[in-house]
């Protein structure tokens, strides 16, 4: 099924290995499907839009350097992969990346906000269906004063599924200033299917504002009912449900551009649930 049907008025540029996106240069949307290390490195001032797309037991490496001012945006569609993203910011560099992992995939993201006003902002989904296993983990450390983060994770399981988020914000001494937020809400769609999260805090300063919030619950019966009431089939009323849950990570898309592919992917997942 390919990823980038939906992508209308941009120019794909295929990319592996090593890139430099100079000073104040824009790099138009590059994909990344062949797996293997990646290396990017955006001088100051310089943006960056990226699709990462593995094929299937490709493992995927991205090393992202952002120098002062630079703007990393990347779409991440993991599926049945491995896949490490490591980010490092400098000053006022701002990282934003929207991720779906499903199947049986793994996705480590480690990010460092080294300098002041640095921004990092993650919104993903992890899916796992009947005999599937989906593991995000996700560190972000900020080293420096007036540095954001952000990370929303959705998870989903259905049948034995089992799906696991680890998340930790690690707030060092000195970097007053912090905002930190980290949101874990998960969905299950059956006795059999399980979801762990565990979002964590470290904080060594003093003037932080720093949350954290988990949930995992089943679907409304009372709206499933009501649908049901309306002439939906239980399953439709269930399908329907789990896309009004899911489906607003695509609103968050970090490469407008490339929303349209996010939804496709997540209605793939979604009727295979």
């Amino acid at each position: 099924m390919g990823f980038t049907e939906h992508i209308s008025n941009a120019d794909l540029h295929p990319v592996q290995g090593h890139l430099h996106v100079a000073a104040g240069d824009e790099a138009v949307i590059l994909v990344a499907r062949e797996g293997g290390p990646l290396n990017i490195r955006a001088a100051e001032g310089a943006q960056v839009r990226l699709l990462l797309a593995p094929a299937c037991d490709e493992a995927q490496t991205a090393h992202f350097e952002l120098a002062c001012g630079a703007s990393v945006h990347v779409v991440g569609l993991f599926s049945d992969v491995g896949a490490s993203v490591e980010v490092r910011q400098q000053a006022g560099s701002q990282f934003r990346m929207t991720a779906v992992a499903a199947g049986n995939a793994s996705l480590d993201i480690c990010a460092s906000l080294c300098q002041p006003e640095a921004g990092f902002s993650f919104s993903g989904v992890a899916a796992a269906a009947r005999n599937q296993s989906v593991q995000l983990d996700m560190r972000v450390m900020h080293d420096a004063p007036s540095c954001r983060s952000s990370a929303v994770v959705k998870g989903v399981a259905s049948g034995d599924g089992r799906m696991r988020f680890e998340g930790r914000a690690v707030v060092a001494q000195g970097a007053d200033g912090t905002d930190a937020r980290q949101t874990s809400r998960n969905l299950l769609l059956g006795d059999e299917a399980r979801i762990t999260t565990l979002p964590q805090l470290e904080i060594y300063a003093d003037d932080v504002k720093c949350s954290h919030g988990a949930t995992v619950g089943r679907a409304d019966d009372e709206a499933v009912m009501y649908m049901r009431q309306r002439g939906l089939s239980e399953q439709a009323a269930r399908r329907l449900l789990t896309e009004g849950f899911l489906l607003d990570i695509v609103s968050d898309c970090a490469v407008g551009e490339l929303a349209g592919t996010v939804e496709e992917r997540l209605r793939e997942i979604i009727e295979h649930l």
